[in-house]
């Protein structure tokens, strides 16, 4: 079995947040089979502990049940200058509709393309200001993802999840 560590150095992760502090775009996702692993290795705890972890306020220590996204954080926080700003948001795609995981009851989404790319409007994004806050949001918003149960997975979610930092100085 792979350490969180090896894994984020095959993936050359460290790399792409050198260039996403850059202004250069990076994106990391996970695909695979149910029960591959794809959640742990993205946020490494087990999901029935998810929300009972002890919080380190203002830490931004790596510990060994991080996963790449809490290990990444970390890092844009501990390599960048004191003038970076993140802004975070998280969202579902669900049955090809967008969903905010931080407005639960929210409607869906419209998609839009402009000359930054594709975006949601309305879709909420949250100032961070340390590794906590996003920690804080991942948690928030994983309480609204939709899920069901199936042959292989009792907590399977039913959509596709994204967090989106935006990185500025």
């Amino acid at each position: 079995s792979s350490t969180e560590d090896s894994v984020v150095e095959a993936l050359g992760a460290k790399a792409l947040l050198d260039r996403a502090l850059r202004g250069i775009k990076a994106t990391v996702f996970a695909y695979g089979a149910t029960g591959s692993g794809k959640t742990h290795t993205i946020l490494g705890h087990e999901r029935e502990d998810f929300e009972s972890l002890p919080v380190s306020p203002g830490t931004d220590l790596i510990n060994d049940r991080d996963g790449l996204v809490a290990r990444a954080v970390k890092y844009l926080y501990q390599t960048a200058d004191s003038d970076l700003q993140i802004r975070a948001s998280f969202f579902e795609v669900y049955c090809e509709s967008i969903y905010d995981l931080l407005e639960p009851n929210a409607t869906a989404l419209p998609l839009r393309e402009g000359q930054g790319g594709f975006f949601a409007p309305g879709l909420s994004e949250l100032d961070c200001h340390s590794s906590d806050d996003v920690e804080a949001i991942l948690r928030e918003g994983r309480r609204s993802r939709r899920k069901a149960s199936h042959k292989l997975n009792r907590d399977s979610s039913r959509s596709h999840a994204l967090l989106v930092l935006r990185l500025s100085h």
